[in-house]
């Protein structure tokens, strides 16, 4: 193994920039040129914006033993070489000129997107060749990937790298404490001083011809809150650049450094001698900040926040469609534990579909979920984990410590034990809790979703369900079952994904001698008008046991016709013997219940939120508004039932009873400004049946009222009273003499 420390320079040598100007001179070129080609010992290379990095973009460094701070250069870590190769990749890497062997160029490759048999298809194979897009030297090496060949230690060194890939974009997510925001200054810092450059020697003949490369870089986020701390840390870099000359009354600055103007505060440019641009920008009140210009590179942090984020990258990337190639790195950064309400849906959804939205794909090795963005655990964040020269994490360690740590803290404060998983993650989907804001016990429910993927019981009751639609036979009710499809079980739902669903039954009524109880099951529904919908927005209808406390049965999708998720919620009626509770902000469901002469299937508008729009019999005595103050009291109402045990005798939470997949994905996400439709219904749900335990309640209470059972409702309605002749005295009564 190669000793990491052979990279790092172990000083730098003080030459008299005039008594010793050829050594002067000599020195500071083949440091510029290792910044800008990088660097080989050994048949290893380094990036050249990592070289940089860990030799000239001083940081502030912990000092444990004063609880402050030092500047002092980075340290060399596996996940720095894992981030810049990463960078490498995302700014078009193709693999080395010298090489003989292998070539990293993807159009070169047997890929059916871009390779050979793709430029083939469109005839432009030969024009790529003949225009220098592919080296006529690679025609005959072999294909290997650019992740996988960065990471070689070769026989030789190989020469200067080639850069003939179109660009991506990086999608990432990492722990706190792995110093992910200095690195990305380093590759700011490294873009705007090198104007981009990735070849030394065309760098210096333009430098020499007046006509020096230039970069345009953006810096931003969502508010100057989150970009001045990187640009801050960008600026630290570039003052600290060391290398001054500083003797015998004799100052010279750093030579690597480039002295700039402008201002630092967004909306601003800072511009330095050669030309390139820093714009610093942030996207709150404008999701096209961005668009201005050329860059090459662009840093968003703190995507968590980002409630723009799919917009600004489709902007983007409508802005470099007249390229002939994409040449630039949208580089997005989000640290666990920080996410903002519905922001972090957006943040999740560009993470949990790179390829989509033109970024570096990873496969998912925590949770198998396939491809993700780009992830470090915090596991692979702790200094104190890393061993031997080259500072690698021994993942023993690691583990078992945060192992331990969590085993503490779980069985103290749960907020506390919250806050621990989602600033310290062990898996991406911890990073993309939202806790903040949260009403819903997430990592209980987050345990709950693992179960339901992983516990033979919950397993066999998901994999048992009955899937398909209700449909009539001989005048009966019975679930044909579809073979081809399946219920929507993730949440966000994918854009290419089928939005249709089925109908899931967990449980099936329980009849008596063949009737279904009424009463026993109550429906809820979040419902839509229009047959296409232009959003995200799912109508959902659950199925509640009101005796087991569960949800037996639900439908979630979309068709091109509304009245398609109409009607299944009036079979569900009908299955389970059920009255529905709506929200009735939309008035569709009620025309379509209407036209079928089956309003009577509708609950009544519960008494605690009737207006004076109420008139029985109409559809404004039927379905519930859901206001804010409505909203906000059902979600106390799931909230409280969620944390319920099955019985006094079982200490089984009811939210261990879940087992749709995607409504415990909007529970866990679930923050007051986002669209969660599942959890939209179970508000309806959860109303209705508060309604009628209330309506009970009442009931008891009005018969407390009264000193004897003679004098109860029970025994009026059983004819065991009758009133008195004072006909204004309604609630007064007397003892029939003769009952019988």
């Amino acid at each position: 193994m190669i000793n990491n420390q052979l990279f790092k320079l172990s000083d730098i040598p003080e030459y008299h920039p005039v008594l010793q100007q050829y050594e002067y001179i000599e020195f500071w070129r083949t440091q510029a040129r290792r910044c800008v080609e990088g660097y080989w010992v050994s048949g290893k290379w380094m990036p050249g914006p990592l070289y940089h990095y860990i030799n000239f973009h001083n940081i502030k460094i912990e000092t444990p033993k004063t609880k402050g701070f030092k500047i002092g250069l980075p340290f060399l870590r596996d996940i720095d070489w894992e981030l810049f190769f990463v960078y490498e990749e995302a700014r078009g890497f193709s693999g080395f000129a010298d090489d003989p062997e292998y070539t990293c160029n993807r159009k070169l490759s047997n890929s059916a997107d871009e390779g050979i048999p793709y430029l083939k298809e469109l005839n432009l194979f030969d024009n790529y060749v003949e225009t220098g897009v592919i080296r006529k030297e690679d025609l005959n090496k072999k294909y290997i990937p650019a992740r996988e060949y960065l990471r070689i230690t070769h026989k030789e060194n190989n020469g200067k790298a080639l850069y003939q890939n179109e660009a991506k974009n990086i999608v990432s997510l990492q722990a706190r404490g792995g110093g992910k925001s200095y690195a990305a200054a380093g590759i700011i810092l490294h873009n705007w001083r090198y104007g981009g450059a990735v070849d030394y020697d065309e760098y210096y003949e333009a430098s020499q011809a007046n006509t020096p490369f230039t970069s345009d870089t953006i810096l931003g986020a969502i508010t100057s809150q989150w970009s001045m701390p990187l640009m801050e840390k960008v600026l630290f870099g570039d003052f600290h650049t060391p290398g001054a000359y500083k003797k015998d009354g004799l100052f010279e600055p750093p030579p690597l450094k480039k002295s700039y103007s402008g201002s630092k505060m967004p909306p601003s440019t800072l511009k330095n001698v050669d030309g390139s641009l820093l714009n610093h920008v942030t996207f709150h009140d404008n999701p096209l900040a961005g668009n201005s210009g050329r860059a090459n590179l662009m840093v968003l942090d703190e995507v968590g926040f980002f409630d723009c984020i799919v917009e600004t990258l489709g902007a983007v990337q409508e802005a470099t469609t007249s390229m002939e190639s994409k040449n630039q790195v949208v580089f997005m950064l989000g640290t666990g534990g920080i996410a903002s309400g519905g922001a972090v849906l957006y943040a999740e959804k560009v993470f949990r579909n790179p390829e989509e939205y033109d970024c570096l794909a990873f496969n998912d090795e925590w949770e198998d979920t396939g491809k993700i963005g780009y992830f470090v655990p915090v596991t692979m964040t702790r200094i104190k984990h890393k061993k031997g020269p080259n500072l690698i994490t021994d993942l023993k360690s690691a583990e078992r410590e945060e192992e331990l740590t969590r085993a503490k803290l779980k069985s103290g404060d749960r907020v506390k034990y919250e806050t621990h998983l989602v600033n310290s993650p062990i898996k991406p989907s911890e990073a993309l809790l939202v806790v903040e804001g949260s009403r819903f016990p997430v990592v209980l429910l987050k345990d709950q979703l693992n179960r339901v993927y992983s516990d033979p019981n919950c397993r066999a009751i998901l994999q048992g369900s009955s899937k398909g639609w209700l449909k009539y036979r001989e005048g009966e009710l019975y679930l044909d079952p579809v073979q081809d499809s399946s219920p929507i079980r993730d949440y966000p739902v994918k854009d290419k994904d089928d939005k249709t669903g089925l109908t899931e039954i967990f449980f099936h009524p329980v009849r008596n001698e063949g009737v279904v109880p009424q009463g026993r099951y109550i429906l809820g529904a979040d419902t839509v008008d229009k047959d296409v919908s232009t959003t995200d927005s799912l109508p959902s209808v659950f199925v509640f046991d009101r005796m087991d406390r569960i949800i037996v049965a639900e439908y979630t999708g979309r068709t091109d016709d509304a009245k398609f998720f109409y009607e299944q919620c009036r079979r569900l009626c009908h299955y389970y013997n059920g009255k529905l509770l709506y929200e009735k902000n939309l008035t569709g469901l009620y025309t379509y219940f209407d036209q079928k002469k089956e309003t009577y299937l509708l609950a009544e508008t519960p008494y605690q939120v009737r207006g004076a729009d109420y008139k029985p019999s109409t559809n404004t005595s039927k379905g519930i508004h859901i206001n804010n103050s409505n909203k906000k009291t059902g979600i106390d109402y799931i909230a409280s039932w969620l944390k319920k045990t099955v019985s006094s005798k079982d200490d089984t939470l009811m939210l261990e009873k879940i087992y749709s997949p995607a409504l415990l994905q909007e529970l866990i996400r679930w923050n007051p400004d986002g669209n969660f439709d599942r959890v939209s219904s179970l508000i309806t749900v959860m109303w209705y049946d508060e309604t009628l335990h209330q309506v009970k309640e009442d009931e008891r209470n009005e018969d407390k009222k009264h000193t004897s059972f003679i004098e109860s409702k029970y025994a009026l309605k059983r004819g065991l009273l009758k009133k008195k002749h004072d006909p204004y005295n309604f609630d007064a009564f007397e003892e029939i003499d003769n009952p019988n």
